[in-house]
């Protein structure tokens, strides 16, 4: 996803954060673009949110 692109969804992601249904872990930007986390990245996340 270019970086435009998550710009523009970045409201929509912090307004779901707020009602504190699900977890975002943030992507990666590589090349200008954002890209998936490293799986370890998610693994951490996932962690720290069960702990």
């Amino acid at each position: 996803m270019h970086d435009s692109m998550y710009k523009a969804i970045k409201e929509n992601i912090e307004n779901i954060k707020e009602e504190n249904k699900v977890a975002f872990v943030k992507p990666k930007m590589d090349e200008g673009k954002a890209k998936f986390p490293s799986k370890e990245d998610i693994l951490l996340e996932s962690l720290r949110l069960l702990i």
